[in-house]
């Protein structure tokens, strides 16, 4: 109740340093490297919009599973931990700190990776990373050294995840409705809440220990990255219409917009 109590009074000072840009402002238009080059829009999409795009609900599914492997292991790390004779003050360093400077580590580096590897493939790798992980993590044990290890890299791509799905939205839909566009897109972390805390609860009561939750883990990723692969293969004919769907591939994504909106679209490079 005080760290609710904190956090809500943090964040609503916080909030007062926040101004809307000026009207037709846009951001700079850097050029990173070849090799880091991540395409963007022109065209700023709206909520509405997006949510004719099945690319967004592919995005949507992707970060759902890729966020409920993660909640998992924050639910559950501490009787995981508990179940292996862990020491209380070794529980409590792996919990606070360790936990935590995994988690802000992969949300401020993640930003370097995107830009080297681009936003998908960051993602790919954070989540490959994520599935070898977390049954290491299980197999560890009670070797408290190994543990922290583990526990710090679940966290880290956990963290990843966090930063760069919302610089992935912008990238995609424009950056003028950025927030209520990540807004619908984040309804799948409040989904993956629900699913791996319960997934991990349901587990450990039926078999009595965290093996099966913890080795689930790696069935989800062939899922999650099919999720993000066909972003990049999603094409359509387009058509005349109130609503015209046209194909505007950029590497990784397409676009829908309204047919009286569509000489804003072009063809990224």
């Amino acid at each position: 109740m005080m760290l609710g109590g904190i956090f809500l009074l943090m964040t609503m000072a916080g909030s007062f340093l926040l101004r809307n840009p000026p009207q037709g402002y846009r951001r700079n238009e850097s050029t990173p490297a070849p090799a880091s080059r991540v395409a963007s829009s022109n065209y700023e999409f709206t909520p509405s919009e997006i949510l004719r795009t099945p690319a967004f609900y592919l995005m949507w599914l992707g970060f759902g599973l890729g966020s409920s492997a993660g909640l998992l292991i924050i639910s559950q790390l501490v009787p995981f931990a508990r179940s292996q004779g862990i020491p209380g003050v070794a529980l409590a360093t792996m919990t606070l700190a360790v936990g935590a400077i995994g988690n802000v580590s992969g949300r401020i580096l993640s930003g370097w990776l995107s830009d080297a590897l681009g936003r998908l493939n960051t993602l790919r790798v954070v989540l490959a990373i994520s599935a070898v992980a977390i049954p290491i993590l299980y197999w560890a044990g009670a070797h408290v050294f190994a543990v922290y290890v583990m526990v710090f890299i679940v966290y880290f791509c956990y963290g990843a995840q966090a930063a760069v799905n919302p610089a992935t939205i912008a990238d995609f839909w424009g950056t003028r409705n950025a927030g209520a566009n990540y807004g619908l897109l984040f309804t799948a972390w409040g989904a993956a809440g629900i699913i791996g805390p319960t997934i991990g609860g349901v587990l450990f009561d039926k078999y009595k220990n965290y093996e099966a939750a913890f080795m689930l883990r790696p069935f989800w990723q062939p899922s999650h990255s099919s999720a993000k692969s066909r972003r990049g293969d999603l094409t359509f004919r387009a058509r005349q219409g109130t609503m015209d769907r046209l194909q505007s591939v950029t590497g990784d994504r397409f676009f829908v917009a309204p047919a009286s909106r569509r000489r804003f679209l072009h063809r990224a490079t």
